[in-house]
């Protein structure tokens, strides 16, 4: 019972997996850094930053950031397979005030709560509520909507804004090719945008809350948080941190299973088609592109384990990739 985890025993050789700082899950904090202009020329160094942890509760997490532009406007940020996508938060925005989509058990896709559209008026209403008279607030409201309205003129209901973001990742979500665009559009808010809420009100709720943060932050009524102080920082545990690595490595495997089955379909389709039902043929597949000859994925586990080094292709949201382990003895020397 007294046992805090994280001692392995790899080779012969006494492994530790170092318990490190990370942001605080689930909490807005204000940032100020000068890379941010280098992501475009309208970009300032003013942002904020949410890392949020997904709401099934298997420990990955994604960092949303909500960068201010010289525009008046907003564009949230997230990262996937270890590239940046910035996209207007406007667009986000009208996406969720659509409702939430879910699979019925017919397989087919309904959309349930919110409502069809929302207008400009409410949304400037939403953003300025409770700060009527603060004229910096209600500046900055007018020109991101009329930015927006000028930059996507032909996106007003959330059907278009979602089948707008669904064309754009379409090759980044990997789904088939006779998924729909909005489909596809639901699928990116689901997976990279605000990821521990479920449900899309609370999600548009979240990110008119980010919004309004990030403008009082430009107009100094709110100052910037401290990424050093232990409030604004957790613990990252060794469970948590290996079971993010184990689910990113059988995503992968059945990333590379997909892969194969599509081109043994192109290469042969009939004499694939015909062995779709056989035990023997998704054994050979598995084996194949699960690399379990050479260990699989306990072999990636004890690799990290050794050396310290994680081998990842999305980066889980970590801010190092190496340094993860030390040997038991040193303990005694940190």
């Amino acid at each position: 019972q007294n046992e805090f985890g994280g001692y392995f025993i790899v080779g012969g050789i006494e492994r530790c997996v170092r318990l490190l700082q990370i942001p605080r899950r689930n909490h807005p904090t204000a940032i100020q850094r000068s890379n941010y202009k280098n992501r475009g020329p309208t970009y300032t160094d003013m942002g904020v930053a949410i890392r949020c942890a997904r709401h099934c509760g298997d420990q990955t997490s994604i960092t949303n950031t909500v960068h201010y532009l010289t525009t008046g406007g907003a564009s949230l940020k997230f990262v996937s397979r270890k590239q940046e996508f910035l996209i207007p938060v406007i667009l986000v925005i009208r996406a969720l005030s659509g409702g939430q989509q879910r699979s019925t058990s017919s397989g087919k896709h309904t959309v349930l709560g919110g409502r069809t559209d929302i207008t400009d008026e409410e949304l400037f209403n939403r953003i300025v509520e409770g700060s009527e008279t603060n004229s910096f607030l209600r500046a900055r409201a007018e020109l991101l909507l009329q930015d927006a309205r000028s930059r996507f003129p032909e996106l007003n209901t959330p059907s278009e804004c979602l089948a707008y973001l669904g064309a754009r990742f379409r090759n980044l979500s990997m789904r088939a090719g006779s998924t729909s665009d909005v489909d596809i559009g639901h699928f990116m808010i689901r997976r990279y945008v605000l990821i521990h809420l479920e449900k899309y009100e609370d999600k548009l709720e979240c990110l008119l809350f980010l919004l309004r943060k990030l403008y009082s932050f430009v107009s100094g009524d709110c100052g910037v948080d401290n990424a050093d102080s232990l409030q604004n920082q957790e613990v990252l545990l060794t469970g948590h941190l290996m079971t993010s690595f184990v689910k990113e490595k059988f995503e992968e495997i059945l990333q590379q299973i997909r892969g194969g089955l599509i081109q043994d379909m192109r290469r042969d389709y009939s004499g694939t088609l015909s062995h779709i039902q056989d035990k023997k043929f998704w054994s050979k597949l598995v084996d194949r592109h699960s690399l379990l000859s050479s260990g699989g994925v306990g072999k990636k586990v004890q690799h990290f384990l050794s050396t310290g080094n994680i081998v990842s292709t999305t980066g889980l949201d970590l801010m190092q990739v190496s340094g993860y382990t030390i040997v038991a003895e040193r303990l005694n020397f940190l």
